[in-house]
């Protein structure tokens, strides 16, 4: 999948279908599309399109993620994995160092990241048939 065809899908066809199964290239591409467009609107200033920018795109990128750990045959409530860890280490760093809590909550991003980089099942899963064939 291309960089069009990627953002054409998010958008146009996926905006917020949660079920499917979302191919390595079809994240990447609109995740470069949604961060791309967000520093551009940043760097020219235009506060108010970033920000409508950031909330036209925010549940097409939650269902584009659901749809990736899917394809890695992955339950969707792996997304909240952050947010545990930023709980978990809010917790422990208030209890005894600031750093261990951030370290704590950067691991939950990093375990996001690597599932993300890595090739979906082969073959049909749980949750339907595999993208790519």
């Amino acid at each position: 999948m291309d960089f069009v065809a990627a953002v054409k899908t998010c958008i146009l066809e996926k905006y917020i279908n949660f079920q499917d199964r979302a191919p390595r290239s079809e994240y990447w591409w609109f995740a470069l599309f949604n961060i791309g467009g967000a520093v551009l609107l940043g760097l020219i200033g235009i506060t108010i399109l970033q920000t409508l920018w950031s909330l036209a795109l925010f549940l097409p990128g939650i269902a584009v993620s659901i749809r990736r750990l899917h394809d890695l045959d992955k339950s969707g409530w792996w997304l909240l994995l952050p947010l545990g860890t930023l709980i978990l280490g809010g917790v422990i760093g208030a209890l005894l160092m600031p750093i261990i809590g951030g370290i704590i909550y950067l691991a939950g991003v990093a375990i996001l990241i690597y599932w993300f980089v890595q090739k979906g099942t082969d073959g049909a899963n749980q949750f339907g048939p595999d993208p790519l064939a």
